[in-house]
């Protein structure tokens, strides 16, 4: 996950006129700056310098980046995720980066697919049902196995 300064300024421009006092409305803000980019549909990596300098990018590097932004914004690692997998409904060589953000003092996830930034509310168990789930990470952990993976997005923190 990249952390310099580059992620302060963006941070910085999606709250540019107020900073949001609640993590829904900072995740608002950092989303409705993130549909500027441009969500390009090509196979490999894309290097974040490249992304933060024109703004575009695939899944995984506009997801690392999301994910940056909001933890540089207060988010816990026990609450931002990227994870990297693919629907069940399509062949695996299909793969895709999602961003997660689990809610703490509730039981759901919001998911958010980088092509066009809108999440969705769903249960860990909706999600998982739906999508192969290959790694999930953040600055502070991995995993790599599905029952490791379901683990880290059920545990609550009551």
């Amino acid at each position: 996950m990249p952390h310099d300064h580059r992620i302060g300024q963006l941070v910085e421009e999606a709250f540019a006129f107020v900073y949001p006092t609640t993590k829904e409305e900072r995740l608002e803000s950092i989303l409705s700056l993130l549909t500027k980019f441009k969500f390009t549909l090509v196979s490999g990596v894309i290097p974040i310098d490249t992304v933060l300098r024109d703004r575009t990018g695939n899944c995984l590097p506009l997801v690392c980046v999301l994910v940056s932004m909001l933890r540089e914004t207060g988010f816990t690692w026990k609450e931002v995720f990227a994870l990297i997998g693919y629907m069940k409904a399509v062949r695996p060589i299909a793969m895709h980066a999602y961003a997660l953000v689990k809610n703490s003092k509730r039981d759901y996830l919001i998911a958010i697919d980088p092509q066009g930034m809108k999440p969705e509310v769903c249960t860990v168990e909706h999600f998982l049902s739906r999508h192969s789930a290959l790694v999930l990470f953040n600055d502070h952990l991995q995993a790599l196995t599905p029952p490791d993976i379901h683990q880290v997005l059920a545990a609550t923190d009551r």
